[in-house]
């Protein structure tokens, strides 16, 4: 009897050590599945998080440096001034937002419409080359401009001269031989200033001649220009080499050619005067 119920717990014993481990259930596959992405999952978030404070700083950025820029254009364009004395530093303040995002375009015509009244050669030069260097097929008149003008003033000067001083034939009295000899054309003494600025834009005006002259020949800013249709009416071309660019299809009404200059005249419009090495 003692024997028959020791067998029987131990069957019990053995049911119940069984029964306990059926019961521990598996661990599900999608459960497991997410325990093992969880470090996946981590990183994913914080990347986003980074992200996301990245996006955030950026944009802050540029919003703070769009409204500096804004503020700074303000405190630019009030030092603008179409005076003589004032000039170059409009031009130069212009000049610094060349490269900005938002007011370049506008910054760049400005100076080109400033630059003609830049009293000093020199400055006129570093501002010149400054914007020479931008030139693109869709913004060539501004230096065009600026050469219309600058040969404007130069004309107004000759008509100036003949008017003080008049004409004592049998002397050349022609704008050419101004454009070669302007200390013939004003009295030393008395108008000397007349002479100064002359000279000045004489000066200026071999600049942009040659500024003209580079981008026409030559690849520029990784393409070539040409004069193709371009308005250059009234220009003068002072000195400079200008073979092999083709002026036919530009308006040149009263456009001409004088000094130490070279021109294919086959390739100009007809009509335009040709002074060259006069």
């Amino acid at each position: 009897m003692a024997a028959s119920e020791s067998a029987s717990m131990i069957d019990v014993k053995n049911v119940d050590i069984a029964n306990m481990n059926v019961a521990v259930p598996e661990k599900s596959r999608a459960i497991q599945a997410w325990i093992a992405m969880t470090p996946v999952l981590s990183i994913l978030i914080a990347a986003l998080t980074l992200f996301s404070t990245m996006f955030i700083q950026i944009y802050q950025s540029h919003a703070a440096s769009a409204q500096k820029e804004d503020s700074d254009w303000r405190t630019a364009l009030e030092q603008i001034s179409t005076d003589e004395k004032s000039a170059a530093i409009g031009t130069f303040e212009m000049q610094s937002f060349l490269d900005a995002e938002k007011h370049k375009d506008q910054a760049r015509s400005i100076a080109a419409a400033l630059m003609p009244n830049i009293t000093d050669k020199y400055e006129f030069d570093a501002a010149f080359f400054v914007l020479l260097k931008g030139t693109k097929p869709n913004n060539q008149t501004d230096i065009t401009g600026i050469a219309r003008t600058v040969s404007n003033e130069l004309r107004g000067l000759y008509q100036r001269s003949l008017e003080l001083n008049g004409c004592d034939h049998p002397r050349d009295c022609s704008f050419a031989a101004f454009t070669a000899q302007p200390d013939r054309f004003f009295l030393e003494q008395t108008q000397s200033d007349l002479l100064a600025q002359t000279l000045t834009d004489l000066w200026k005006l071999d600049s942009v001649s040659s500024g003209l002259m580079t981008i026409w020949s030559h690849k520029f800013n990784g393409v070539s220009l040409q004069p193709g249709k371009l308005d250059l009416a009234g220009i003068i071309f002072l000195s400079n080499d200008f073979r092999g660019i083709d002026f036919r299809d530009a308006s040149m009404d009263h456009a001409e050619f004088v000094g130490n200059c070279h021109v294919d005249a086959n390739r100009l419009p007809q009509g335009v005067q040709i002074f060259c090495g006069k």
